[in-house]
């Protein structure tokens, strides 16, 4: 059992609860991000998490997912292939996918890829992100996210603004946005 909990000391900042290169291949894990900026399990954009099997429980900071990026900032290359994981971000990050970036700032580099390609996957915001996908104000950064769900049982529920699976709430309208690229939806699940 490994459980990993992010430093709270400044409710503006704030720590993830695992921010490496993660690769999970069992066990119990549980990981939570403190303040506005710590996800449960986050990584730079150019690093992956892997979710081979387990039990998974990662919840975000008010601002940062609950897998994927923190406040301000995109995921990065998300898999899961087995387990039964649990992500849900306390505030306007996306449960997987990236964190708020409702200021239209910060580090929106590279787009997200999340990939489900089994377990069972329960993803949650609840503020205005959405479940699976971007954080609020995702698609100002100008980058969105690429999911593609082959296989699994998978439920996920966005905040007030946001798409279960896809696009995030914001006060601007993302789809009237030029130059800015939008969460993509990819579906092969076969039986």
């Amino acid at each position: 059992m490994i459980t990993a909990k992010g430093s709270s000391k400044n409710a503006e900042k704030g720590g993830s609860g695992i921010g490496c290169t993660t690769t999970i291949n069992g066990g119990y894990v549980e990981a939570t991000g403190g303040g506005k900026c710590g996800g449960g399990i986050t990584v730079p954009y150019y690093l992956n998490i892997i979710i081979n099997g387990g039990t998974v429980i990662a919840t975000g900071g008010t601002g940062s997912a609950g897998i994927g990026g923190q406040y301000n900032s995109s995921g990065s290359t998300i898999t899961i292939n087995g387990g039964t994981v649990t992500a849900s971000s306390t505030g306007d990050g996306a449960g997987i996918g990236s964190g708020n970036n409702i200021n239209g700032a910060g580090n929106f580099t590279s787009e997200s890829t999340i990939t489900i390609n089994g377990g069972t996957v329960t993803a949650t915001s609840n503020g205005s992100g959405s479940g699976i996908g971007s954080g609020k104000g995702g698609c100002k950064g100008g980058r969105g996210c690429t999911i593609i769900i082959t296989d699994g049982t998978v439920t996920a529920t966005g905040g007030k603004d946001g798409a279960g699976i896809g696009g995030s709430g914001s006060k601007d309208n993302c789809a009237r946005k030029r130059n800015q690229r939008h969460d993509r939806i990819i579906m092969q699940y076969h039986e």
